[in-house]
């Protein structure tokens, strides 16, 4: 009877050992395993990350990342660019209109820059033109300096800039969404199958497209404007300013020279003026006479048939 309590204690033992012991020691050693798996997963996929990583970078163009710099408000010293447009307005006084003109044609080409637009005039006290020039930004400032010494002088002159930094940066995050609809919507075409479904997307995905189109425009018209300052010359050459200028000091003589050649002037302008004034006035003139010959003629007969009244009769007393 002993013995066999001893066996049996030593039995009921061993069954609580395994009971309590063996289930830690199983999931111990299966959280171990499967701490390892997971960990060998997580430095696989850490290590793939940083294996594409570069090419991403490498793929990703660097406007691409100075737009995304600038949309997300973070922009180190290296990506700010600002975009200025620059507008000028020139007048000039010169001394012969065709050689300022043929020495501006030079200095555009030089600068690489081209005419816009051009307009001559002449009248009776002035010759010019007005000339619309573009020319690059980089080198507008040398151009004005250029072109100021072709004149006597400039008696107006304005520069202004704009600065469209932010409307490009507006414009290139709208540009960035609408091309993610338009994936969006190009992909949800080729999915679909009923008519209805169709069209509306085929409409919806038309008006992407074309606001698209609206904000590229736009984007080429700044970039233009940015690269390319605009100025506008206002040219004008004065018919004898410069002439009576020089003439002014150099004394009395030439003073009265010039006095007697204004009053000839003006005595030619007047009889010219009559002349024209007569010729312009001689079809009413004419009308005009008719009736008064005809009733020049009629008194001068009704003078001839009245008969002369008698002399008076002399009485002597």
């Amino acid at each position: 009877m002993g013995k066999q309590r001893i066996r049996i204690l030593w039995l009921s033992a061993l069954l609580l050992f395994s009971a309590l012991f063996l289930p830690a020691c199983s999931s111990s050693s299966g959280q171990d395993s499967i701490a390892g798996s997971t960990e060998a997963q997580s430095q696989s996929a850490a290590n793939t990350g940083e294996m594409a990583r570069p090419s991403e970078n490498a793929a990703a163009p660097a406007g691409d990342q100075a737009a995304e710099a600038e949309a997300s408000g973070v922009l180190p010293p290296s990506a700010v660019n600002r975009k200025m447009i620059y507008t000028a307005n020139l007048r000039l006084e010169v001394e012969n209109y065709r050689n300022t003109r043929t020495a501006l044609e030079a200095a555009i080409a030089r600068h690489q820059g081209y005419i816009l637009s051009a307009e001559d005039y002449e009248s009776d006290q002035e010759k010019g033109g007005t000339v619309v020039v573009r020319v690059p930004q980089t080198g507008y400032q040398s151009f004005l300096s250029e072109i100021e010494k072709l004149a006597v002088k400039v008696p107006e002159r304005s520069i202004t800039g704009q600065d469209v930094t932010e409307e490009y940066v507006d414009l290139s995050s709208r540009l960035k969404a609408k091309q993610i609809v338009e994936e969006r919507l190009t992909q949800f075409l080729t999915e679909a199958k009923k008519t209805e479904d169709l069209l509306k997307i085929s409409n919806d995905l038309g008006k992407v497209q074309e606001e698209i189109e609206q904000i590229k425009g736009r984007m080429r018209y700044l970039d233009e404007h940015v690269t390319f300052a605009t100025i506008t010359l206002s040219i004008a050459e004065k018919k004898g300013t410069a002439k009576l200028s020089e003439v002014a000091d150099e004394g009395t003589w030439n003073k009265a020279w010039l006095a007697l050649n204004r009053s000839i002037l003006a005595i030619f302008t007047f009889f010219n003026a009559l002349i024209i004034f007569l010729a312009g006035a001689l079809p009413i003139l004419i009308l005009l006479c008719i009736p008064g010959v005809i009733l020049l003629w009629l008194w001068r007969r009704k003078q001839r048939q009245t008969p002369p009244p008698p002399p008076p009769t002399r009485i002597d007393s």
